[in-house]
């Protein structure tokens, strides 16, 4: 992820401008991953992503020993949080 990294440094904006109305507004489901260790700034990120996501359709898995980087350190584990929230949605 160098090159992305090194893009995102560069850019005017790292993030482009989200209100929490629009992310509030979001009304399909949503699967939060997040690593037990993430680090705080990221943590708190995701924290209000969730207070700001509707109830009603946002499932978050935290994936134990894990930090942000929870693809290559635990796979399995959220490859079966994804296909755990996918069985789910072709239930309903």
């Amino acid at each position: 992820n160098a090159d992305e990294f090194i893009a995102l440094l560069k850019s005017a904006s790292m993030f482009a401008p989200l209100s929490r109305h629009k992310v509030a507004s979001i009304n399909i489901p949503v699967l939060m991953l997040s690593g037990e260790k993430t680090i705080g700034g990221l943590r708190l990120t995701d924290d209000e992503l969730e207070k700001t996501l509707p109830a009603n359709t946002t499932t978050r898995v935290t994936i134990p020993n894990a930090t942000h980087s929870m693809w290559w350190e635990a796979t399995e584990s959220c490859t079966a949080a994804l296909e755990e929230f996918f069985s789910t949605q072709d239930a309903k």
